[in-house]
């Protein structure tokens, strides 16, 4: 539970990364492929994804695209990010549950087990941590390797609807996040879980040590 906790808050800090899609707005010039200013896409970004953690109400907005002033997302659009905004709440939700769950039967452990407690919970994370290492590095292998499968088969998991299938030649939406931009991303969401699950790992290296010390 706490490693997947981790999976999931490592995904919500890169899609919530301003800084990451001003970079790939820029490396990837979607300003100008969509035909709006730098200023007014990062503007619209933010406007998005305040409506996704659930501090905005709608997507109504306009700006300057192609020299002319217009609305931003069809209907089309903002429905289908009626559904990514469910799914990042109810995500977050179960985040939330398993961090408080686990640390939960932690703390049972630490009552039950008391003296072998450090020990115990130390060996637990590490072997969950091998298990778990698997699979994300198979889903992570499969992703790179052939994204497009990987993200076609996420959204038919994920969405009981065609509302994510946009036409790149007209909806704004997709315009902004085209396949090279998620790939990026996913690709920025598994480095940055790499680097905070190889610190949780020799986190509980160290703890399962100096379990060991308190056993004796």
């Amino acid at each position: 539970m706490l490693i997947t906790s981790l999976l999931l808050t490592s995904v919500f800090y890169e899609c919530f990364n301003t800084d990451l899609y001003d970079e790939l707005y820029t490396s990837l010039n979607r300003a100008e492929e969509i035909g709006m200013s730098h200023t007014d896409l990062m503007m619209v970004n933010a406007n998005l994804l305040d409506y996704i953690m659930d501090k905005r109400e709608n997507l109504n907005m306009t700006a300057q695209i192609k020299g002319q002033e217009r609305e931003v997302f069809n209907d089309k659009e903002k429905e289908h990010m009626v559904d990514v905004k469910q799914l990042y709440l109810n995500a977050e939700k179960l985040r939330d549950i398993l961090i408080v769950t686990s640390l939960l039967l932690i703390a049972i452990i630490f009552i039950i087990r008391r003296k072998i407690s450090l020990y115990t919970v130390a060996s637990g994370y590490m072997i969950a941590s091998f298990v778990f290492l698997i699979v994300i590095a198979l889903l992570a292998a499969y992703a790179l390797l052939n994204f497009n499968q990987f993200w076609l088969q996420f959204h038919e998991l994920l969405f009981k609807n065609n509302l994510w299938l946009l036409d790149p030649n007209t909806d704004i939406l997709i315009q902004m996040v085209p396949g090279e931009f998620f790939y990026a991303l996913v690709k920025a969401i598994f480095i940055t879980f790499a680097k905070w699950f190889g610190t949780s790992f020799l986190a509980a290296w160290l703890m399962k040590r100096l379990g060991k010390l308190v056993m004796l």
